[in-house]
């Protein structure tokens, strides 16, 4: 497994954000998170694009290392913050390099768990994880019908 490609950038998100256990079927609080913002996207100034981003954010590891308590974001890049909309939050992320994989829309997990990207690829890969930001994305496109998502994970040169 190989990124489709390393990219830069910083990230300015406008979204709402829940907080989540893995050890509760969460799939309907992201299910209502992300029709939120497809139903309210035009209320949000300065979008770059046409997709929604996900970012599972890391809150505490479970004592074999695994992580279940998060905090989920969903929202839409934007160039900048103005004109927040009302109930939503922002996130002004430092610039950091992201290598990015694709990811088959309902396999979800695929590129992360068990034998994905954190235990294969990075490992062997000039990079790690880049600690400046607590978590992994998922960039989905507001067209359902297109068939694959992305994943960025944070990564810096080793």
């Amino acid at each position: 497994m190989q990124p489709d490609k390393i990219e830069t950038k910083r990230l300015k998100l406008v979204g709402v954000e829940m907080y989540i256990s893995e050890e509760e079927d969460f799939g309907y609080k992201m299910e209502a998170m992300r029709a939120e913002i497809k139903n309210r996207r035009d209320e949000i100034q300065n979008r770059i694009n046409n997709k929604h981003v996900g970012f599972w954010q890391w809150q505490m590891m479970h004592e074999e290392g695994y992580n279940t308590h998060r905090n989920y974001f969903c929202g839409v890049e934007v160039s900048d913050f103005q004109d927040i909309p009302y109930g939503m939050i922002i996130k002004n992320l430092p610039e950091c390099k992201f290598a990015i994989f694709a990811e088959k829309n309902g396999e979800e997990g695929t590129v992360t768990y068990e034998n994905g990207v954190y235990v294969n690829w990075l490992p062997k890969s000039g990079y790690s994880f880049c600690t400046k930001i607590s978590g992994d994305f998922e960039v989905y496109d507001f067209d359902e019908q297109v068939e694959y998502h992305e994943v960025w994970i944070p990564v810096d040169e080793k």
